[in-house]
């Protein structure tokens, strides 16, 4: 604090809930809350991935088909707290999957083909 008090720089890094998020630490950081690289998370990619499902099989079990068209309302600062649930369930609905890095990052999708539920 008495860094940031004197105008030194304060190195950057990301904020979240340390018992939740460990890798936040050391705190007292000038944090930023969304990192791009890590959304979305592995556990957000297996949600997203059931939540896809459980919708497509809720939703054939009613009409007999599949929807035509399928439309999202993304904020950010839902991605911020879910760590991208909602992301997971468009790359799945589009037959990608992230592809990470030895970091955790995310650097690239996959094309996984055609869906099972296709």
């Amino acid at each position: 604090m008495l860094d940031a008090l004197e105008g030194k720089f304060i190195p950057p890094g990301l904020g979240d809930d340390p018992i939740r998020s460990p890798h936040v630490l050391p705190t007292g950081r000038n944090f930023y809350a969304f990192s791009p690289h890590i959304v979305p998370t592995e556990e957000s990619w297996k949600v997203g991935k059931r939540l896809v499902d459980e919708f497509l099989k809720q939703w054939v079990n009613e009409t007999g088909e599949y929807p035509r068209k399928i439309g999202f309302v993304m904020w950010s600062g839902e991605t911020t707290r879910h760590k991208g649930v909602m992301e997971s369930e468009i790359f799945y609905l589009l037959g990608v999957k992230p592809v990470r890095d030895n970091y955790g990052n995310v650097e690239s999708v996959f094309v996984l083909g055609i869906p099972s539920w296709s």
